[in-house]
């Protein structure tokens, strides 16, 4: 029963945005494609990749002319980007070390 109450409203969703004279034409096209066409096509959703789950872009790692918040350096030889090297962020990072508010930041 589940099921049926769950495609009844994707339905009823699915025509809120059509006009009612071509609801539905826009219904079954939608329908179609998503039962026949796709599938058809061999058309698979977005697979897992494990570069979705981790906060260092992979570019960091291979070109040193990024920074680890993945900006681009202004010379590959710095440490840090702009703005991860500005002074209120290492404030940030401080506070970060100690777990409470620097004398800088308040």
């Amino acid at each position: 029963m589940e099921g049926r109450e769950a495609k009844h409203i994707a339905l009823q969703k699915l025509s809120a945005n059509t006009t009612y004279q071509h609801r539905w034409a826009e219904i079954f096209r939608h329908e179609f494609i998503m039962l026949v066409w796709l599938p058809e096509e061999h058309h698979e959703p977005c697979s897992y990749t494990p570069s979705k789950n981790v906060y260092i872009p992979q570019r960091v790692f291979n070109d040193s002319s990024y920074c680890y918040c993945g900006l681009h350096k202004a010379d590959p030889v710095d440490k840090s980007c702009c703005l991860c090297s500005d002074p209120l962020m290492t404030l940030i990072h401080e506070s970060v070390k100690q777990g409470k508010i620097v004398a800088g930041l308040a």
